[in-house]
């Protein structure tokens, strides 16, 4: 399974979970970067030079990592059209990120995520049918998505030795 992870999933987990304490995170987490099967999109990389200074110890993770962020396919930019063709998901764009030329990724991320059969990893929780948040957005292209607790019992199982997926919800459906 190839998992596309959100900006806030890298940034929480970087803030909150310090890389010399959670081994049991982090370990399975850059085994499956080097394997290809956690990736993101270059608009993450970007974003996340927002949360971390250059001599920082985790950008020189993220830095180290950088493999995984890749630049959008021809497919995946094909999907991106369809998503933005929604006016609904055209919101999830704000006037001060286009202004300033900040980046926004949530949309790439389900576009990347559909184009290869992956979940997209998120800390966005389980949104209305009328937002135009990951989950939504997912739902509506037809992609599956989890959220940060799921992804962390996930590389948890792969650390202990368990199966990956043990005990782990992958949501393809808005819970209301």
């Amino acid at each position: 399974m190839i998992y596309v992870l959100d900006t806030n999933v890298f940034s929480s987990s970087l803030i909150y979970l310090d890389l010399s304490v959670f081994v049991d995170i982090y370990s399975p987490w850059s085994s499956l970067i080097a394997e290809g099967r956690i990736i993101s999109c270059q608009e993450v990389f970007r974003e996340l030079g927002n949360y971390f200074k250059k001599e920082d110890e985790n950008r020189f993770w993220l830095n180290s990592n950088k493999a995984c962020f890749q630049e959008l396919t021809n497919e995946e930019g094909e999907i991106l059209r369809d998503i933005y063709s929604n006016r609904k998901f055209q919101e999830g764009v704000k006037e001060k990120n286009i202004l300033k030329g900040n980046p926004e990724a949530d949309a790439m991320l389900v576009a990347k995520a559909k184009a290869c059969g992956g979940v997209v990893v998120t800390c966005e929780k389980n949104s209305s049918p009328n937002s135009a948040k990951i989950p939504t957005i997912a739902v509506a292209f037809g992609v599956k998505f989890m959220p940060l607790p799921e992804f962390y019992r996930m590389l948890k199982n792969l650390y202990s030795g368990s199966d990956e997926l043990l005990n782990v919800q992958i949501y393809d459906r808005l819970l209301t």
